[in-house]
């Protein structure tokens, strides 16, 4: 490449990751609900299970405020969403047994989405794939994913309309994560595009 060439990726889709301090204790809650879920099959053939319950979150309001502060200091900061403010939406555990992997997939009707791991036994991988190459021609780079490799007590953020899976699970003992979505909340858009949620 000629070196006065000069390249700018302008507004990519941008990706939060970040760890979480939790206490004993507040694990130990955290396990206790998990351990009380019924957790009933997702879509796919060989996916992991995922609770029954889909507002998780309501019985750990503690741990949903967590999330609310990383996701304010987000957005705020680094996409410069001052004026929209988010308010969590579903919520749920996932169970990956050995072997188990989930289907790519998105996060419909949401803005940004969050995936928590916890004392899991090896490190947890979430891939995510780009399926808008910006324009409509089969030219596709050699890479066309991003894995992450999270460990305990992190927490991933990323733009609910981006295609991700849960990879395949090798760990000695079941995956666990909590996942979850937020929505924007008030007054959005403006003039004939304005709608309060």
């Amino acid at each position: 490449m000629d070196n006065t060439t000069d390249i700018y990726c302008l507004f990519p889709k941008v990706v939060a990751k970040t760890s979480l301090s939790l206490t004993i204790e507040e694990k130990n809650n955290l396990n206790v609900i998990y351990d009380n879920k019924t957790f009933i099959p997702s879509k796919g053939v060989n996916s992991p299970d995922m609770s029954q319950d889909l507002y998780v979150l309501n019985d750990v309001t503690w741990l949903a405020d967590k999330f609310n502060t990383v996701a304010k200091n987000f957005t705020e900061n680094y996409l410069k969403w001052e004026k929209t403010k988010l308010k969590l939406s579903t919520s749920w555990f996932t169970k990956t047994k050995l072997g188990q992997e989930s289907s790519l997939h998105t996060h419909a009707n949401h803005i940004l989405s969050g995936v928590f791991y916890w004392n899991n036994t090896d490190s947890c991988k979430i891939t995510f794939e780009n399926f808008n190459t910006g324009h409509h021609w089969e030219i596709l780079p050699n890479n066309n994913n991003i894995t992450f490799t999270l460990g305990d007590c992190e927490l991933i953020i990323f733009p609910s309309e981006l295609h991700h899976k849960i990879e395949s699970w090798s760990g000695k003992e079941d995956r666990k994560s909590l996942a979850f979505n937020w929505v924007p909340s008030g007054e959005i858009g403006s003039f004939d595009s304005k709608v309060s949620i």
